[in-house]
């Protein structure tokens, strides 16, 4: 509200950081899944037609290609609890969160492979 007078409460005048935030966190995690799930289908191409590329040559089989295939899954299952959480809970910074765990599971995904295989 608008008002003229020179005594207002500045504190009546507050933002929702979290909200916003929020909103830009989930929008992030998106984009980053988005980048993932990119690599991730070519890929899957490469695995499917047996191209070559390094995802061949990893020779991926059993719990690792299952891990593998279950990307796009994930992602799904991750963006459908942050849109819940977002819109139908208003947990903004745990939305946020739960939609930047496909990329933080891409990570580790990796980098057990690396270090495990």
């Amino acid at each position: 509200m608008y008002t003229a007078s020179i005594k207002r409460d500045p504190a009546a005048e507050t933002v929702d950081n979290e909200r916003v935030l929020g909103l830009f966190g989930l929008i992030f995690g998106v984009l980053g899944s988005g980048a993932v799930f990119f690599f991730w289908t070519m890929g899957r191409v490469l695995l499917h037609t047996r191209n070559g590329g390094l995802v061949n040559e990893l020779g991926l089989e059993g719990l690792w290609l299952h891990l593998y295939n279950a990307y796009p899954f994930v992602m799904a299952a991750c963006f459908l609890v942050a849109a819940v959480l977002y819109w139908g809970l208003r947990r903004y910074k745990e939305a946020a969160g739960v939609a930047a765990l496909p990329v933080i599971g891409t990570v580790v995904y990796y980098l057990a492979l690396v270090a495990l295989r």
